[in-house]
């Protein structure tokens, strides 16, 4: 480690592990030098730690949908305003038993991350369990193919959500 004047020791220490880190990473992916499945065998989550993560990913995707279907994508305000308002005919407003609360169908944003939120939710849930209760430490949790659908679909959430936060594609 060099001097140096603007950092501290313990952030000398983090880019030293992250520099050790990262040339680990080299030598064995990159150069084929190590065994991977003994490196990330290291790397893994006990079993408990992913059944928590698959658990703590359901409450996300119920949420968007009892927050779009319920309404509350409408502010009290905006909803006072217009139930005072006698020229609007109600006939033309969404009436289910099962929603009374959404009076229209939600803007594309809001819908937009209902879906995002909910479609990756399943692919998230199956990883994870898989991991806790299947999948054995190292490779195998890399090279499954329910790792690969839970990226790609936080790939398709994160293109709902831009959406959903710029208005545009």
């Amino acid at each position: 480690t060099g001097s140096c004047s603007f950092c501290s020791q313990d952030t000398l220490l983090i880019i030293t592990e992250f520099q050790y880190d990262f040339d680990l990473y080299l030598r064995i992916v990159v150069m084929g030098e190590g065994d991977l499945n003994k490196h990330m065998e290291k790397r893994s989550m006990t079993p408990t730690q992913e059944r928590w993560n698959a658990i703590t990913i359901l409450p996300g995707p119920v949420f968007c949908i009892y927050y779009t279907f319920a309404g509350l994508w409408i502010s009290q305000d905006l909803k006072n305003q217009f139930h005072d308002v006698e020229f609007i005919d109600d006939s033309k407003c969404i009436q289910w038993e099962w929603f009374p609360n959404l009076p229209a169908i939600p803007p594309a944003p809001i819908l937009a991350v209902m879906l995002g939120v909910t479609l990756h939710a399943p692919f998230s849930y199956l990883y994870h369990w898989k991991c806790a209760s299947i999948l054995p430490p190292g490779l195998p949790r890399l090279t499954d193919w329910s790792r690969r659908m839970d990226h790609a679909m936080i790939h398709v959430a994160s293109t709902f959500l831009s959406y959903a936060t710029s208005g545009r594609w």
